[in-house]
């Protein structure tokens, strides 16, 4: 599964595809099966590839499709870094959130 069907693209385009199905908040612990799991691991994934952090994934945040796959439908917390230490200081929780200045000292 390339990373533009998962409706993300990195580069100056986000692209979102309307998915039917349920948000995973909503389905029972039987429907979380390791299939599903491993597919949230594979998301981990392409995300740190991409360098994109988002501020709180919450199980309501993915949607399982009728046909089995997990989507992320929460991207307006999605943030896209520049670089590597960007994005591990964002993942450390060390940088400024948007609109905080970093204290000097």
């Amino acid at each position: 599964m390339t990373l533009k069907k998962r409706g993300i693209q990195r580069g100056g385009y986000l692209l979102l595809e309307k998915v039917e199905g349920e948000p995973l908040d909503v389905i029972d612990g039987a429907g979380v099966t390791s299939e599903v799991q491993e597919q949230l691991s594979r998301m981990w994934g392409d995300l740190k590839t991409l360098r994109a952090s988002h501020r709180g994934i919450q199980a309501g945040d993915l949607m399982l499709a009728d046909s089995g796959v997990l989507t992320l439908v929460d991207t307006g917390s999605l943030r896209f870094h520049q670089s590597a230490a960007d994005y591990a200081r964002h993942a450390a929780g060390t940088e400024p959130r948007d609109g905080e200045r970093a204290e000097k000292g």
